[in-house]
């Protein structure tokens, strides 16, 4: 499950169950948390509930994409999971996107029509700038030849990767230090790669922070290093589903737009068996990152904010 807080204040949480679909075993899900947890209301009390919009989404809401012809029995169409939701904060308000897969952007529509997507294939690609690692050649940086997307160069590896957390937005100043625009301002999210023995000695994930573009048409910027937690230990792997700013009481509804020097909280499991959550500056999310090809000079210049 994965809960997001809408521009306007909407606490929804999407959620996987199975469906009653010749194609798909196993769909995701979209309801306002107020629906599905009545008592939340309670605990905000009338102050606050009274800030919050509209339910919009009351009954769970099916999220289905159309398979590609030909490829309706491919498993990554018949066990849909990890559906990362995300808005522009240059669009309209209501609007929803939501991340499939890297670079795979849909928009919500309505419960009756699948989503709609928002990027055709060629603005889907991206790839790393080279030379990556450092050290390679002039001819040997590796390229995904499947999946063809940064994260991929960057894993050097071509197999299917999951959206792991919402994606947030991010203008890469201080706060009250510049005016977002869509040249300092990004959208980011986790991404991470289960691996399993017998091709690993035990089981991990490699997870990573891709950054895209505000706007359209949210082409990939950036991919971060590999990203540890402290405390993972070969027997106890991490997996992470949540990424929020956090508020410190002072504004409510919680934004989903922060500033380099706001502090998100990440929510993980462990060993599917506990949970836990760190804090952390937003800046430390993209201070370390591979550069993706074509990534503008107005992004090169805003993100060594993030190292001062």
């Amino acid at each position: 499950m994965k809960l997001f807080w809408t521009r306007t204040g909407e606490p929804l949480l999407i959620f996987t169950h199975q469906v009653n679909d010749k194609n798909m075993c196993q769909g995701q899900f979209l309801i306002d948390v107020r629906a599905a947890l009545v008592e939340l209301e309670q605990v905000l009390g009338p102050e606050f509930s009274s800030l919050l919009p509209p339910i919009r989404f009351a009954s769970p809401a099916g999220l289905r994409r159309d398979a590609p012809p030909g490829q309706e029995n491919h498993p990554r169409y018949q066990r849909e999971k990890n559906w990362a939701p995300g808005q522009s904060p240059f669009g309209s308000v209501s609007e929803l996107l939501l991340m499939a897969e890297p670079g795979q952007l849909f928009r919500w529509i309505s419960n009756d029509e699948p989503v709609e997507l928002v990027l055709d294939a060629k603005d889907q690609r991206s790839a790393v700038e080279e030379p990556y690692p450092a050290t390679a050649k002039p001819g040997e940086t590796w390229h995904s030849r499947k999946s063809m997307t940064c994260v991929h160069d960057v894993m050097l590896h071509d197999e299917h990767v999951h959206q792991s957390t919402p994606m947030l937005t991010l203008t890469l100043c201080h706060r009250g230090s510049c005016e977002p625009d869509r040249q300092n301002t990004v959208m980011l999210g986790m991404v991470q790669r289960r691996q399993d023995p017998p091709a690993a000695p035990f089981t991990w994930y490699d997870r990573r922070i891709a950054v895209y573009e505000s706007s359209p048409p949210y082409s990939m910027l950036s991919v971060s290093k590999k990203l540890t937690y402290h405390g993972e230990t070969d027997s106890r792997y991490i997996w992470t589903g949540s990424m929020s700013y956090y508020t410190n009481h002072t504004e409510f509804p919680p934004p989903n737009h922060g500033f380099l020097d706001d502090e998100i909280w990440l929510g993980f499991g462990v060993n599917d068996a506990a949970a836990g959550w760190l804090d952390i500056r937003a800046s430390e999310l993209v201070a370390d990152h591979y550069l993706c090809q074509g990534a503008p000079a107005e992004y090169r210049y805003y993100r060594q904010n993030s190292l001062a």
